[in-house]
């Protein structure tokens, strides 16, 4: 279930990224145009936390099929998942701003 929840949550996720992406490149000159606000961009937020509980099914499930007691699994799952949510939507806010910054060319490596 958490794969599958994952893996529908991370489609829909794709699709508001790129249309999100795509209105900003329509119009640059807003002053969100690259950036994300919890007030507006509320729906992504919702769904990236989606994605997330997707995963920590997943990985507390593993840790109990493993042996370790369902609180420690599902509790460890949850302080892994959360800081690398964190650390995964950061990363994101520094892509579009890279993006608006450069374009698309400032994201390719040489």
């Amino acid at each position: 279930m958490g794969a599958i929840t994952s893996i529908i949550f991370g489609t829909i996720f794709q699709n508001l990224l790129g249309r999100k992406l795509r209105k900003s490149y329509e119009s640059p000159e807003q002053e969100d145009a690259f950036k994300f606000k919890f007030k507006r961009d509320w729906l992504l937020i919702i769904i990236f936390d989606g994605i997330c509980l997707g995963f920590w099914m997943v990985l507390g499930s593993g840790l109990v099929i493993l042996g370790f007691g369902v609180i420690p699994a599902f509790g460890f799952s949850f302080l892994l998942i959360k800081s690398t949510a964190f650390f995964m939507w950061s990363q994101i806010n520094k892509v579009f701003l890279q993006l608006q910054e450069g374009g698309s060319e400032a994201l390719k490596l040489d």
